[in-house]
């Protein structure tokens, strides 16, 4: 991962941490009870919940590994590389293989990136989803945390997710010349969005070997989600906490939810690739011990390194896998459903369920037992606050229920204690209303649509009726006026929001923020503020732009071209170029006369030789005195 470069810790002694499950883990599914109370028909009943935890499962341990062990024993594979060729031929055989040719991967762009796509049902109408990671290393590197870990979690997914057909597109992306600067992810980002591919989600991997030991379980991989530049919860925090919620109802939670300006290495990963072309809709996985990694960027960066945890990785990949099943296995026109079954749980004993709530809605918690029970349901929202408690009793092969309207997006507890005087098994079922797109109307009743073409509820965007906000860009600064409203927040009647005297869509193109003005930063050190150098045409953030040697500054202080390598240019005709001129400290466009250069050089010379000539007699002719 391209990144600042961390404090690299020794770090000898590691204490693993084991969390024995309660007796909640979930074996095969037998038949339901087809008496469920509020009235429909569980034969009918389509549960979100079934093919989540087939993803959940199917992810494997052995074969991630050994996908981590292929691609880093293949040594460094440096952008332009052989080895980084020989990588890419690799991972086109993965994909042919996992999806049994169903799915082709191609290779695309400038950077030779690849992108897999698993086609749907809607296709371009709907929105799609995203997985991917950087497949090329530094120099010296095998890489296998970085990033043959994202890598290895992306092609495992792929070989899981393709046994299904879904409603919308799935993306497999993997980026090259990530190392050098995000240029790969880059290029297909803007590419992405000017062909309006909606991504609903897209979640990037890298790193996520190494794993702070002194965390709890719960917390060992970050999943990072973009909270800043107007990101809703809807965009990317549902994601990232559906992740959560999908360890613990199906395993165990590894995934920790952060907001983007958290995690101090946000910007430098694929991700921000997309975010800077315009999607908010991006999540970060990342490892929570890279301070203790010893082995970043090093030949120690192998797969077969004992500071290492496969298992919190794969785990962490299972719950991504199954967030994306999850949210994906919704039926049109259906509320969602989750069933979820116990055996064998003792008197007093719970079982803990969490449930990722996006809309005003009611939750429905159903309890089913083959035999009579007593149930004690307890709800806790995002917040950590108790708001509902009820004992039910169940009859043998019935039904008994309750329901809270909820009114905060986010995670909520769902608590179901066996308050009878002997172990018993049991069934729960939620039933709920989401809003998974963030378009402020349930789920139940519209479908997957391509957000780029309308609102999918029949409605106006905006209010702007009369206008199609997707081809319109009113203030013309070519920023569509539904980009303008919708993904950045900026004014669609003026191509200056911040009033920094920078364009908004250049601001938006060199990751600058269009909603606060930054004109007089110089965040390259070059000695020209962003608004300068935005009127000079020089880059922002590398502090010489024609790569020679100069320092953009300097060069427009001193009247030369910092887009044109004039390194070894005279402009004042006194035979000391332009990259001498500014190491010396003398001015390029002031002729410094011979005195000042050709004599003081020619004496430096003579003395120089004198004094080398004069060691040499001495060591050869010298004699010791008595």
């Amino acid at each position: 991962m391209a990144r600042l470069k961390p404090a690299l810790i020794a770090f000898l002694v590691i204490s693993l941490v084991f969390m024995f499950v309660t007796p909640t883990s979930i074996p095969q599914i037998p038949s339901l009870p087809l008496n469920y109370s509020n009235g429909n028909n569980l034969s009918a009943i389509s549960f979100a919940t079934d093919r989540a935890r087939e993803v959940y499962d199917a992810v494997s341990q052995d074969s991630y590994r050994s996908l981590v062990a292929s691609l880093s024993d293949m040594g460094p594979r440096p952008y332009g590389s052989q080895a980084n060729k020989n990588a890419s031929f690799w991972i086109l055989g993965r994909i042919s293989e996992f999806t049994n040719g169903k799915v082709i991967g191609q290779v695309t762009g400038n950077y030779d990136n690849i992108i897999a796509k698993l086609p749907s049902k809607l296709g371009s109408s709907g929105p799609s989803v995203m997985i991917g990671a950087h497949f090329d290393s530094v120099e010296g590197s095998p890489g296998a945390n970085d990033d043959g870990s994202g890598v290895a979690g992306t092609l495992e997914l792929l070989r899981v997710l393709s046994k299904y057909t879904w409603p919308v597109d799935i993306y497999f992306g993997f980026w090259n010349d990530e190392e050098s600067g995000l240029h790969g992810s880059s290029e297909i980002a803007r590419q992405f969005y000017d062909d309006e591919v909606d991504l609903l989600i897209y979640y990037n991997l890298d790193m996520l070997l190494m794993v702070e030991p002194t965390l709890p379980t719960s917390k060992k991989i970050n999943i990072a989600y973009a909270n800043e530049h107007g990101a809703t919860f809807h965009d990317a925090q549902y994601w990232a906490e559906l992740t959560k919620v999908m360890g613990n109802n199906f395993g165990e939670i590894v995934t920790n939810p952060v907001p983007s300006n958290e995690l101090r290495v946000w910007d430098y990963s694929d991700h921000a690739s997309f975010e800077t072309a315009g999607y908010k809709s991006v999540v970060f996985a990342h490892e929570t011990g890279g301070d203790l990694d010893t082995a970043y960027h090093t030949s120690r960066d192998t797969w077969s390194n004992p500071l290492y945890n496969y298992e919190y990785a794969t785990k962490a990949v299972a719950s991504i896998g199954a967030s994306i099943a999850f949210a994906l296995s919704r039926t049109e026109g259906q509320r969602f459903y989750e069933r979820y079954e116990y055996y064998d749980i003792a008197p007093n004993d719970y079982v803990e369920l969490l449930v990722e709530m996006s809309i005003s809605t009611a939750l429905g918690v159903n309890v089913t037992s083959d035999r009579s029970g007593t149930f004690r349901v307890t709800i806790y929202d995002p917040l950590g606050q108790m708001v509902a408690s009820e004992d039910l009793s169940v009859v043998g092969g019935m039904t008994s229920s309750t329901s809270l309207e909820v009114g905060i997006d986010g995670t909520y507890k769902v608590d179901v204690t066996n308050t009878a005087g002997a172990a018993i098994d049991f069934n729960v079922i939620l039933d709920y209303d989401t809003d998974i797109d963030g378009d402020s109307q349930p789920d139940s009743l519209n479908w997957w649509y391509n957000t780029f073409s309308g609102d999918g509820n029949g409605g106006s965007d905006n209010g702007e009726s009369d206008i199609d906000l997707v081809n319109s860009d009113r203030d013309n600064d070519t920023l569509s006026d539904y980009m303008e409203i919708y993904i950045y927040g900026t004014d669609y009647n003026d191509n200056d929001t911040d009033d920094d005297g920078i364009d908004d869509a250049f601001e938006i193109a060199v990751g600058l923020d269009p909603l606060y003005p930054d004109s007089n930063k110089d965040p390259d050190f070059d000695g020209l503020t962003n608004l300068q150098e935005y009127l000079v045409g020089t880059d922002l953030f590398n502090r010489d732009t024609d790569s020679d040697l100069i320092p953009d500054g300097w060069e427009v202080n001193h009247g030369l071209d910092p887009l044109v390598d004039d390194a070894m240019d005279d402009p004042d005709g006194d035979t000391m170029e332009n990259l001498y001129e500014y190491r010396a400290g003398y001015d390029p466009q002031v002729f410094d006369g011979v005195l000042l250069t050709v004599i003081p050089t020619t004496i430096g010379t003579i003395v120089t030789v004198a004094i080398t000539v004069g060691w040499a007699v001495r060591r050869r002719f010298g004699r010791k005195r008595n």
